[in-house]
């Protein structure tokens, strides 16, 4: 007989908005059409696996959860009764821009997909990139099969059936408004990878911004609704410090430094991968360069990101000297679409009743906090565009009446 007694055991549930987790009893899923409870719940099982198996590689205070529930709705954990309401009646969407269809946008494509009472709505996918093998492991609608696919390609695909009317956009966010013509821009959800193309979203002025992320030891998302009195999306990313510029991250990542001017020109003359760049990286990584050759005549971003990223040296963490290469799991990526998604379909619904901090964050790595909410303010050195008298001018015109 195979003994059981020492094994760790988790259990999930859920019900409508609301995740449960037990590492005591088991737990049942109730029968809706809200895929945001139960998504959640997923999430947060395999964050505990996670954890069980990795124990000795994490911090001390990565220790498992014990019962707990948690409402995507309210942002509650362990939420009373009272505040577990359905998701009732069609809904209607109108026009969202989706910008980033990478790990977090397959997750909250597929909550979209399996929310049976969205009747109608415009769904625009902005996303100019192809699928690798760097991240094909944190994208939930990708298989091997689509290497080197559009993003925006698979996701197309993946919403057919859907009441959800979708504009394919294989262009940066830059190039799909400047094209777009109409720049009274509703409602934009957000979940690309850097500070500068969070600041260039705000920039364009939507009506609502609806931001996800994943940093280190931290999922979440945030709420921009007030351009004008609210802190926006810009304020959560100006930088307040000096940093290093494109071509010392990458040439300090690929082990290169003492070559950063040479990494310069590579990047600014869109140069591709040589095989003088190749001996550099091989030599300075102790690397075969036939691991690499691959590479040859690609973009020099490209090579970085699969050759760091993707895992080709990251083996030796010697390597790993710029944390901004730092990978989530999937079950994180998977949870901020999914709560990302659940931020859209409750604004379309107007079903939150009180109204909630501006900033939600979660570390899947511990145990869920009972603060998970924060108001954050407008940018306290008042140099933000939302303090700009041109930009919230252009803003009254656009949605104040």
């Amino acid at each position: 007989t195979f003994d059981t007694s020492n094994i760790t055991s988790f259990y999930i549930g859920s019900k409508e908005w609301v995740a449960f987790f037990s590492n005591r009893k088991k737990l049942t899923f109730s029968e809706t059409e809200n895929p945001f409870g139960s998504g959640a719940a997923v999430c947060f099982g395999m964050a505990n696996v996670f954890r069980n198996i990795f124990q000795k590689q994490l911090p001390k205070q990565s220790k498992l959860d014990s019962n707990f529930s948690f409402s995507v709705l309210n942002y509650e954990k362990n939420p009373p009764k009272k505040n577990q309401s359905k998701l009732e009646g069609i809904i209607d969407l109108g026009e969202v821009s989706l910008v980033g269809v990478g790990a977090i946008g397959n997750s909250f494509l597929w909550s979209l997909k399996n929310t049976p009472s969205i009747s109608e709505g415009t769904l625009n996918l902005i996303d100019n990139e192809k699928i690798d093998l760097s991240n094909l492991q944190r994208y939930i609608l990708s298989s091997q099969d689509n290497r080197e696919d559009l993003k925006v390609d698979v996701a197309e695909e993946f919403m057919r059936g859907s009441n959800i009317k979708i504009n394919k956009c294989k262009e940066t966010w830059q190039k799909y408004t400047a094209n777009r013509g109409d720049w009274n821009i509703e409602k934009v959800a957000v979940c690309v990878d850097s500070a500068e193309d969070r600041i260039s979203i705000q920039a364009s002025l939507p009506k609502l911004v609806f931001n996800a992320w994943t940093q280190i030891e931290s999922i979440g998302i945030s709420r921009h609704l007030d351009f004008l009195n609210q802190m926006c999306l810009a304020c959560l990313y100006l930088p307040e410090d000096k940093k290093r510029n494109r071509s010392e991250v990458v040439a300090s990542n690929l082990g290169i430094v003492e070559h950063e001017k040479m990494i310069r020109n590579y990047l600014a003359e869109g140069s591709p991968v040589d095989k003088k760049l190749l001996n550099l990286v091989s030599r300075a990584n102790n690397r075969d360069i036939k691991e690499l050759e691959i590479y040859l005549g690609q973009n020099v971003e490209i090579f970085h990101s699969k050759v760091v990223c993707g895992g080709v040296l990251i083996q030796d963490k010697s390597n790993i000297k710029d944390q901004s290469i730092e990978v989530p799991s999937a079950f994180e990526s998977a949870l901020a679409g999914i709560l990302l998604a659940a931020e859209i379909v409750i604004d379309a619904k107007g079903i939150r009743k009180n109204e909630i901090p501006n900033i939600s964050r979660i570390n899947l790595l511990r145990p869920i906090s009972d603060y998970i909410n924060e108001n954050a303010s407008k940018h306290h050195l008042g140099n933000c565009i939302c303090h700009d008298d041109d930009f919230r001018q252009i803003y009254k015109k656009k949605f104040v009446q």
